[in-house]
């Protein structure tokens, strides 16, 4: 399991490091977490997918794809000054962390795969028969489209 949307850091999809993690995502044993996409953001607050990222993640591994919070959101790791300093968490909107990422993933189908079969399968869940969907139309900001 490859986390944080593999790290990529300041690489495209294009890039020589960015297609070598693509290649690796390709194999059918390697699974990813898109998690905290702040970690790969100049932003510590941003909660929007890198949309490239996402998308060429999603082209060669979206059946191996899972969607996790990383929550508690801790600070970004350039402000750890030793375990004797005490740090504040980010302040993020759970809602709106799940709302961004529904959104960007643009599909119910998708969103679906992402954020129930795909960890069912992986996780060995048992598969009752739940009603509806996960995703839903978004009501607001502050309420999640996300329904277990």
């Amino acid at each position: 399991m490859i986390d944080h949307y593999g790290l990529y850091g300041k690489t495209s999809p294009d890039s020589s490091h960015g297609r070598k993690l693509l290649e690796l995502l390709g194999q059918p044993h390697v699974w990813i977490k898109l998690s905290a996409p702040y970690r790969n953001s100049n932003d510590p607050l941003d909660m929007q997918p890198n949309m490239p990222w996402l998308n060429a993640i999603l082209a060669v591994a979206e059946d191996r794809c899972v969607w996790g919070s990383d929550w508690p959101h801790t600070p970004p790791h350039s402000s750890h000054h030793g375990a004797d300093v005490a740090l504040a968490n980010r302040a993020l909107s759970y809602p709106a962390l799940v709302d961004d990422f529904l959104g960007a993933l643009g599909s119910e189908q998708r969103a679906n795969r992402i954020m129930r079969d795909n960890p069912g399968r992986l996780y060995d869940f048992p598969n009752p028969a739940r009603g509806g969907d996960l995703f839903e139309p978004r009501v607001g900001r502050n309420q999640s489209s996300l329904r277990l």
